[in-house]
Parts: C-alpha cells; sequence; structure tokens
C-alpha cells in the first residue's frame, strides 16, 4: 500500500452553498461530497448494527418506515433511549421500547394527528405527480421539532428550467393546500415551506433568470434570495408566482382528492407511506383529468420538515 505524505482536511457542513466561494478552489476545499439522508434500506442496517444481538428475529420495518428522515446518530439514539427504558424495568429490550422511542409520546389528539397527515399527504403526493415516486418517503413521528414530514432520499435530475423550479414551489405549498381542500382552512405549520417557497420565487425573479418583468436583472446574492422582497416589484411579481403555484396545487390535489385521502389514510393509521405506494393509489383512484405520476427520469432532491399546528378532525 502506497502512503501519501501530508495532511487531509476535511471540513463538514449542512450547507455548502453558504460557504465562502474562496474556500471551494482548487487546492482548498475542492472535493466536495453530499451525503443525503439514509433510504429505508441503509437505515435498516443501521439500526440492525445499533440493535446488535437484540430482536434478531422480529420485523423492524414499520419502525424504520416511522423513522424516515433519520441520520446514522439519531438512530443510535434512538436504540439507546429504548435500551434505557428496558433496563429501567429489568428485562431485554422490546418492539415496543425501540417503537415508542422513534414515534415518541402519543398525546396529540386525533384531530392534530389527522390534520398532520393531510398536511404530509398533499406534500408527498405533488411531489409524486411532479417528480416521480422514487425516494419519496413521508411519515407523521413526532419529535421535538416537527409531528411529520416528507422528504426524497433520492437523488434525482433537476435541469434547473423555470418550470422544474416552479414544481418544486408546488412541492412546497402543497401541505398547506392540502389542509385547505380537505379541512377547509389552513393551520400555521407551513411557516417553513413559505419562507422557502418565497426564497426560490425570489431567486427566479432576481438572479436565475427564469421569471418576473426584468428576468435578466441580477440582484444579488442567491443564497439571501429573500432580500429581494426589499423591491416592490419583486415582491408583487413573487406573489403572482405564489399565487399561480398555489392554484394549480389546489387544482392538483382536488383532480386526486380520492388518492390525496387515501394517502392521507394511511399516514393516520400507519404513521408512513412511501412514494411506490402513492404511485399505485395515484394510479388506482379515478382522477379528473389529473396528470399522471412523473417517471423517475424526472426530479429533485427535496427536504420538507412540517409542523402542522391542530384543527380540524379526521
Amino acid at each position: 500500500m502506497r502512503r501519501r505524505e501530508g495532511v487531509f482536511l476535511i471540513g463538514c457542513t449542512n450547507q455548502v452553498e453558504a460557504c465562502d466561494p474562496a474556500l471551494l478552489r482548487a487546492g482548498r476545499f475542492e472535493n466536495v461530497v453530499r451525503i443525503g439522508p439514509p433510504e429505508p434500506g441503509e437505515l435498516e442496517k443501521i439500526f440492525r448494527v445499533r440493535l446488535k444481538g437484540d430482536l434478531v428475529a422480529v420485523d423492524i420495518s414499520a419502525v424504520v418506515a416511522s423513522a424516515a428522515g433519520m441520520t446514522g446518530a439519531d438512530a443510535e439514539r434512538v436504540v439507546k433511549e429504548a435500551r434505557r427504558v428496558a433496563r429501567r424495568e429489568n428485562r431485554v429490550l422490546r418492539f415496543d421500547d425501540l417503537r415508542r422511542a422513534v414515534v415518541g409520546d402519543t398525546d396529540i389528539s386525533d384531530e392534530q394527528r389527522w390534520r398532520t397527515a393531510v398536511h404530509e399527504a398533499g406534500h408527498a403526493v405533488v411531489d409524486v405527480l411532479r417528480f416521480g415516486a422514487d425516494g419519496v418517503v413521508a411519515n407523521t413521528t413526532r419529535t421535538d421539532q416537527r409531528l411529520g414530514m416528507s422528504m426524497r432520499t433520492a437523488t434525482l435530475a433537476f435541469d434547473g428550467t423555470a418550470t422544474a423550479y416552479r414544481f418544486r414551489i408546488e412541492v412546497l405549498l402543497a401541505g398547506r393546500a392540502a389542509e385547505e381542500v380537505l379541512l377547509g382552512e389552513p393551520s400555521d405549520g407551513a411557516r417553513e415551506d413559505l419562507a422557502e417557497a418565497t426564497r426560490l420565487s425570489c431567486a427566479m425573479l432576481g438572479g436565475l433568470g427564469l421569471a418576473g418583468p426584468s428576468p435578466l436583472t441580477h440582484l444579488g446574492d442567491l443564497r439571501r434570495a429573500e432580500e429581494f422582497l426589499r423591491y416592490a416589484d419583486i415582491r408583487a411579481a413573487a406573489g403572482i408566482e405564489l399565487a399561480e403555484a398555489d392554484r394549480t396545487c389546489h387544482d392538483l390535489l382536488e383532480a386526486n382528492r380520492s388518492a390525496l385521502i387515501a394517502v392521507a389514510r394511511q399516514l393516520f393509521e400507519r404513521s408512513s407511506v412511501v412514494g411506490a405506494e402513492i404511485a399505485a393509489l395515484l394510479e388506482a383512484a379515478p382522477s379528473k383529468e389529473a396528470p399522471k405520476p412523473a417517471t423517475s427520469e424526472r426530479g429533485a432532491f427535496l427536504r420538507l420538515v412540517d409542523d402542522p399546528g391542530p384543527s380540524e378532525a379526521p
């Protein structure tokens, strides 16, 4: 084995785009390796490593589905918490210990759980319709930061067109739209989605050359695109972009209402759903001239973390 002399520097960040470009030049941190969240199969292997000899003959796939979006460190924390409970009661680790460690306390009302299920179903359904089913997962697992989430574990091709960006904005707004479609009014749980949708809209208008009355004008650092809102014309144009995306979301979800309800019910009853299941429900359910789920050739990596508030009943 050949030895290489010298010092290797390795950095880690959750947002490489926020790094000073000088750090990423040749001869510095020039090689960027992106590590996404583990896919369900990978996450199950991580849990098995942490569990070691415990629950060997037990099917833990339901727990893994509820844990979608967790990292290896999260899995380690969950297993430690489950073992702590078993140790305190002087017994072996049980499946329910692991499940409770992932899901947490279920002290929220059925109305709140249903609203969360509807919200996440909206995100997931529109994501599958626009970008395909590959890697899409959604759950209603409660953590300290959220009541549920929808995400894509697979990194798919993104062509950077205005249409692709508008599709991303639609996915972000779809949770709020689903609440309006099925529950009559939205909650405040879409605040992070609205922030990201607004930022993407501002980037399209003020730097990406994809929308607005002056698409060739570059207004500044796209990492802080939301600052473009200080310009009145950007505020007006962003409002138009977001309103149009919201109308499209409502049309998509109304056209696929029965599938949306079926996905929400599965989330309410089982706490998790994956893209293939959503695609099957969309294919099986009657629709009103709605677009078919996209193929896996098109797509974008998108993580959505939501915290829908309480309200309507299931």
